[in-house]
């Protein structure tokens, strides 16, 4: 079975899917240790931005992000679908909404930083840091992860527990994370570690969304102000938990779980 990971990493090109996840990742105070940014749907030298400010907003301030290769790689020659075209419009009407506004103005960005090599050595010294048992949401291109495998094979393989890709094995329905980089998810696949594929028919829809919430409650059983035990939280094996703020990750999770991304 799928075990409680020690410690969580989240690889994304900043999707709303994908804030949704930083959001949960909040509202659950789940072990988030690291976010890296990958290519896919954020314009290069954005992505970092947009996940920083998600984590600020969700009261994530202390989880590091470090910019990866949000450039897609030279090997990489696809046309955007219709879909995509709107991906920044709908980003600042849903951040908006959420009370996280957000732009992707052209002086905003920072290119420099954005290296594979960069996000890799995160991945890897952030797995060590843990003790290993680390679970990676790969949520969009593979070519940070590819590259952690390519310079500590053995590390990555012994660190990480668990690899979920966001990927479809349906051949009625190509994978759109897959054909970002397709060398770097077979350089992932062939590390040896465990990989688990969700495909489109576990995405959550809004009536689950819904049902998430009506069961749980959450977003209302916060204190004063709306804050949930802001901070750092230890956990009864000694671990240190970093909790955010619940009433803007209910919020944030509202938003994002009532729409399909990819329409």
């Amino acid at each position: 079975g799928l075990r409680e990971p020690r410690s969580l990493i989240i690889d994304t090109d900043c999707g709303l899917d994908d804030l949704a996840t930083l959001a949960l990742a909040a509202a659950v105070s789940a072990p988030l240790r690291l976010v890296t940014t990958t290519s896919g749907l954020a314009p290069h030298g954005h992505g970092h931005l947009l996940a920083r400010r998600m984590l600020n907003h969700v009261g994530l301030e202390s989880v590091p992000v470090v910019a990866g290769a949000e450039a897609p790689p030279p090997s990489t020659v696809r046309e955007k679908q219709a879909w995509e075209n709107s991906y920044g419009l709908r980003v600042a009407e849903v951040t908006r909404e959420m009370g996280c506004e957000t732009t992707f103005c052209d002086h905003l960005a920072r290119r420099d930083p954005c290296d594979a090599g960069a996000a890799a050595k995160a991945i890897v010294e952030t797995a060590q840091a843990a003790g290993g048992g680390t679970t990676i949401l790969a949520l969009g291109a593979l070519t940070n992860l590819a590259e952690a495998v390519r310079r500590q094979p053995e590390d990555f393989l012994h660190l990480v527990q668990r690899v979920v890709i966001i990927a479809d094995t349906d051949p009625s329905r190509p994978s759109y994370n897959a054909a970002l980089d397709p060398a770097a998810l077979r350089v992932v696949v062939g590390s040896g570690v465990q990989i688990v594929l969700v495909g489109s028919s576990c995405y959550p829809r809004p009536a689950w969304v819904a049902a998430l919430f009506a069961e749980s409650g959450m977003g209302v059983a916060c204190s004063a102000g709306g804050k949930s035990d802001l901070g750092k939280r230890r956990r009864s094996d000694g671990t240190t938990q970093i909790c955010g703020d619940s009433a803007a990750a209910a919020t944030a999770l509202r938003v994002l779980g009532g729409i399909d991304p990819y329409s």
